[in-house]
């Protein structure tokens, strides 16, 4: 296995490992105001059961899972995954009066790419405790917004981030990112939508540009997810009922006294001439005429 310092002989197609060696810091030095947290509901987060769980865990068997941290411009050590353990810790820390409690962390490679870190996060989170598409499609417009990553647009943001991803799941994650572009500030609980239901209004709103302002305004009041998945429900068969459906190509033309027009698999004669007097053997030679002359011209 390779370290960064010794991959001057592999290839650009070869992956070089990193070796990230933990060290025991003081709690106190570990910062988490450089990067953006993939989890949106951070307070829920702090206080949740799994929470307490995790926080009888460290108390019990110590902590066996480092961090992983990394060096800011000031030389601090930045939170790059583990925020659950360092909420945790943290917590454990006050409630027992400790004075000088300690955090196991790994140093990621000095100098990594910006990216990189974004990366080490999210697949820390999606092996460990999953991401909802809400957050998923949050943090790829966050890291988008990074001055460091302002070459990429968030399709792109997508792609690195989620590479490890199947190719319909990182689809579903750009058809959040437009929900979430358009929605803005309006959506409160973009984490608390299904899969199905946040991927459908996606498709209505990009057909109906139009009805994005009433959906904000609504979403905007919604106390809680129930209500959002609510609101969401009502628009979907609002939309639903109203797109038109889209109409064929067709011709028209008229000859003496018929009317023809003609769509996609149907013609339809009209003419002042009651069809069901005629009979059979003559209109069956005028259908056999009728379709020589469209086989042969």
């Amino acid at each position: 296995m390779r370290t960064p310092s010794q991959s001057s002989d592999v290839s650009p197609d070869q992956p070089v490992y990193r070796i990230l060696r933990p060290r025991v810091v003081p709690l106190d030095q570990i910062h988490s105001s450089d990067l953006p947290r993939d989890r949106l509901d951070l307070p829920g987060q702090a206080g949740s059961a799994e929470m307490q769980a995790l926080k009888a865990s460290l108390s019990q068997r110590g902590q066996r899972v480092p961090v992983t941290v990394s060096r800011d411009q000031q030389g601090r050590y930045q939170l790059v995954s583990g925020w659950r353990r360092l909420a945790a810790l943290q917590q454990l820390a006050e409630e027992q009066g400790l004075a000088d409690p300690m955090i196991t962390a790994r140093l990621t490679g000095i100098g990594a790419a910006r990216m990189e870190l974004y990366i080490d996060m999210v697949e820390s989170n999606l092996l460990h405790q999953g991401l909802s598409f809400g957050e998923m499609a949050q943090l790829a417009l966050t890291a988008s917004a990074d001055p460091a990553l302002s070459d990429l647009g968030v399709g792109e943001v997508v792609t690195r981030l989620y590479g490890t991803l199947p190719k319909m799941k990182r689809s579903y994650i750009r058809r959040f990112v437009y929900l979430l572009q358009v929605l803005g500030d309006g959506l409160r609980f973009p984490h608390k939508i299904s899969r199905n239901q946040g991927v459908a209004v996606s498709r209505q709103l990009r057909n109906n540009p139009e009805t994005a302002e009433d959906l904000r305004q609504s979403l905007s009041q919604c106390p809680n997810e129930t209500t959002q998945s609510a609101v969401f429900a009502q628009y979907l068969l609002s939309t639903r009922v109203r797109t038109p459906q889209k109409t064929q190509p067709e011709r028209r033309f008229h000859l003496g006294k018929t009317h023809v027009t003609g769509r996609m698999g149907e013609c339809v004669i009209r003419r002042d001439t009651d069809f069901s007097r005629i009979d059979t053997a003559v209109l069956s030679r005028a259908i056999q005429a009728f379709e020589r002359i469209l086989q042969n011209g």
